[in-house]
């Protein structure tokens, strides 16, 4: 496993993209508006934490390995899709594409053109209910040039660069959602598009922009046209807070042996939305170990956390890498972080709001800490 060894910051604090807060539907119409010129293209996340990662990439540390379950998966699903295709894909960018629509995992991200299609995946999601607690996000980015048929390598396992294209219209879905996607050399590594940003919706405004979606023509009938598509619809319509999931989670199949590993997911999670908390006993103290964190607001929407394992009462010093797990919303979920000169590990992230830290030591001992209760953090912090 590759090991973690800086102790600061994936990006700098002058790298962090901005984020355009809002209070209302009409407050979303006007910031919307300077991008509506037709140079932009976006993406829409249920929880406005997540970062631009492919599916394939998330909850690995070892490339390599994600690198052959990928290959297997593709050729499971080449061999296995074919009967339920009314299409034969001409090559690989098309077979990923298909894969992609259908919820396999795949080293591609989607856009679209339209914003309002990306804000509906924004305000929906995997599970209806679960989202409503979430601020979603939709990430605006320039409109790529050339991206065509002739700009692509002969397989997109073989490009060196991010690289946008435009799909062959093989499904309904991609024609009704104005689909490109980004495909990527390294699905480990965050997407840092240039003049990258993200309109924050307000969890609380989520179930306002599905009725001011669905009167516009953006609905589950729409993006998904079929009759799965207007079944979700009509439930939504009849039992707003029971209606199904417009998309199944994506995540690596057992047949396809992607399954993440005993060191990916350690533990059983209790809270989907806080996935580390209760796996590492609750407590930020133990065996004479202490968890500490420090945080503060850098950027609107920005907040700088700084973590550190030490002893408790100054009596021993760490000479051992330390493990850190945090939300699933970091393109690394697990980091291992070898202890500095003064016998202390640190840690230094910047996230858009609390979860919960678990660590873990060579010696055994396993610490919690749960960021929102922090009293000298700041409150939106702790509130998010």
């Amino acid at each position: 496993m590759a090991q973690e060894t800086r102790t600061h910051a994936q990006r700098s604090s002058s790298e962090l993209y901005p984020r355009i807060m809002i209070r209302s539907w009409n407050d979303f119409l006007q910031k919307i508006e300077e991008f509506l010129d037709g140079n932009w293209i976006f993406r829409g996340v249920v929880n406005v934490k997540y970062e631009l990662l492919p599916s394939i990439g998330r909850g690995w540390d070892d490339g390599t390995r994600l690198m052959d379950e990928e290959a297997r998966l593709l050729r499971c699903f080449k061999r296995e899709a074919r009967p339920y295709l009314n299409y034969l894909p001409a090559d690989e960018w098309e077979w990923l594409a298909i894969a992609q629509h259908h919820g396999a995992p795949t080293r591609l991200i989607d856009w679209s053109e339209s914003p309002m299609v990306s804000t509906y995946f924004a305000v929906w999601g995997s599970d209806p209910r679960q989202s409503m607690s979430f601020d979603g996000g939709l990430y605006i980015v320039p409109k790529p040039m050339g991206a065509d048929d002739t700009a692509r390598a002969a397989s997109p396992f073989d490009t060196k660069d991010v690289q946008f294209f435009y799909p062959a219209h093989v499904t309904r879905r991609i024609t009704a959602q104005r689909g490109l996607f980004t495909v990527h050399p390294n699905p480990l590594k965050a997407y840092d598009a240039p003049s990258k940003r993200q309109i924050v919706i307000p969890g609380r405004l989520k179930s306002e922009f599905r009725i001011k979606l669905d009167s516009l023509g953006f609905n589950h009938a729409t993006m998904f046209p079929d009759i799965d598509g207007l079944a979700r619809l009509l439930a939504w319509r009849v039992m707003p807070t029971t209606a199904a999931a417009p998309d199944p989670p994506r995540q690596p199949t057992a047949e396809a042996g992607a399954a993440a590993g005993p060191d990916t997911v350690a533990k059983p999670r209790f809270r989907p939305d806080d996935p580390q908390k209760g796996q590492w006993g609750g407590k930020p103290e133990r065996n004479g170990w202490r968890l500490g964190a420090q945080v503060e607001a850098v950027e609107p929407g920005w907040f700088k956390t700084v973590l550190e394992v030490s002893s408790a009462d100054g009596s021993k010093t760490l000479t051992e890498p330390v493990e850190f797990f945090l939300h699933d919303s970091f393109p690394k979920a697990k980091r291992t972080v070898r202890p500095q000169s003064n016998g202390k590990a640190k840690l230094e992230l910047h996230s858009y709001g609390a979860f919960t830290v678990g660590v873990r030591l060579r010696d055994g001992t396993e610490l919690e800490l749960d960021l929102s209760k922090l009293d000298d953090a700041p409150k939106l912090f702790r509130s998010r």
